[in-house]
């Protein structure tokens, strides 16, 4: 990532600090397990299992991922949105409408788990 692209987000990032995993939907024959690193309301960031070289072609895909906790997925049917930058096995998938909560209760979420 290069440094301009932190002065363009509009949300801000909140860490988590127990591994949770959720799953990214690529097109509907692909399924892959990943670990949530951050949220914002603007999207994810994601890490592959260092055993999966899945990112091939991910970059500017649709995707969808499922598995979120409750709170950011209520209807818990995953949020749609596309990958927005690759690096490092690590990806970023921006949604296509942002969540519904607060930075606060995103960090409220993120201390639960």
């Amino acid at each position: 990532m290069t440094e301009g692209f932190s002065e363009k987000r509009v949300h801000q990032r909140v860490p988590l600090d127990s591994p949770l995993f959720v799953n990214v939907h690529v097109d509907e024959a692909m399924e892959l397990p990943v670990q949530l690193i951050d949220c914002s309301r603007g999207g994810v960031q994601l890490a592959l299992s260092p055993a999966t070289d899945k990112l091939w072609d991910m970059l500017n895909r649709t995707v969808l991922v499922t598995n979120l906790p409750r709170p950011i997925d209520p209807e818990q049917e995953g949020r749609i949105g596309f990958v927005a930058w690759i690096s490092s096995g690590r990806f970023g998938v921006r949604f296509d409408m942002p969540l519904m909560l607060t930075e606060g209760e995103i960090r409220e979420v993120a201390a639960e788990l």
